[in-house]
């Protein structure tokens, strides 16, 4: 029996050394398989391991968490820099203002050097010209004045004055009344594109063509008017019920301006001599009293 027990211990011994030299626990072996079990170390690695994993397989649809908000970053820098651009418009909004009327006024006096160099070629391709020849260049340019009053009609001015202009520019300065008609078309439609200005200068053309010319006449003392140059506009009307008696619009213009011009004059002399303002103010109070 001391035998068997001694041969037992031994093959217990020779186990128990081999399972360690397999790096494996003396302890009794688990229900589970060695797959299926695992220590709590084990478990908390294998956790980390599928968050690792998890992260993996979102990095295909979002970057990484740098990157993110790199692009993040990026987003702001596009919404500052669109901020910096309105604000730089909005900045640069009231010079632009200041500068396009200063432009207007260049292309004014623009035009003015243009009509002066269109008239003098006229002047020097008429000499050349026969009368048959200057009728036909008259011609042509009334085809353009057309043009220009079936552009202004559909409001289309950029195309009227362009038609309007080429009129002037072929048309023989042996025909004035034909010019002075083109001159005035020109300042309707400059006067619809705000170049008031300019438009009066053509108006101012049109007149030294054409005296009696009636509609040239009352669109400048209109285009005064417009321009706060109130007296130039009062004769302008008074001249155009010379010409034409029975033009209601001239009648109502001078009687309004005329009011309005004495108004103005009177206010001028209160602001001018206080004392006067003074006892005009006394005047009504005791006329209010009685």
């Amino acid at each position: 029996m001391e035998n068997l027990e001694n041969k037992f211990n031994t093959v217990r011994l020779e186990d128990t050394e081999k399972n360690e030299d397999n790096g494996r626990s003396t302890s009794p072996v688990s229900d589970a398989s060695d797959e299926s079990f695992h220590s709590a170390g084990d478990e908390e690695e294998i956790v980390m391991e599928n968050i690792s994993s998890e992260g993996n397989g979102a990095d295909e649809a979002f970057p990484p968490f740098m990157d993110a908000s790199q692009n993040v970053s990026k987003g702001e820098n596009i919404d500052v820099a669109e901020k910096f651009s309105e604000q730089s418009k909005s900045e640069k909004s009231d010079g632009s203002i200041e500068r396009e009327s200063q432009n207007n006024n260049d292309d004014d006096d623009d035009d003015e050097d243009e009509d002066d160099l269109i008239e003098e070629n006229l002047k020097d391709l008429e000499l050349s010209l026969t009368e048959e020849e200057k009728n036909d260049k008259k011609e042509e340019a009334l085809k353009f004045k057309e043009e220009g009053n079936k552009n202004f009609k559909e409001s289309n001015f950029s195309l009227a004055l362009h038609s309007y202009t080429e009129g002037l520019r072929i048309c023989p300065l042996s025909f004035p009344r034909d010019r002075s008609i083109l001159y005035s078309n020109r300042a309707a439609t400059k006067a619809k594109l705000d170049h008031k200005k300019d438009a009066i200068k053509d108006c101012d053309k049109a007149i030294d063509l054409h005296s009696a010319y009636t509609k040239a006449i009352l669109r400048r003392a209109t285009l005064y008017q417009e321009t706060e140059k109130l007296d130039e506009a009062l004769k302008d009307f008074q001249r155009v019920l010379e010409l034409d008696p029975n033009n209601n619009e001239a009648r109502y213009a001078v009687r309004s301006l005329d009011t309005t011009l004495q108004f103005n004059d009177r206010k001028i002399d209160l602001d001018e001599n206080p004392n006067r303002q003074l006892r005009h103010i006394r005047d009504i109070k005791l006329t209010s009293c009685s």
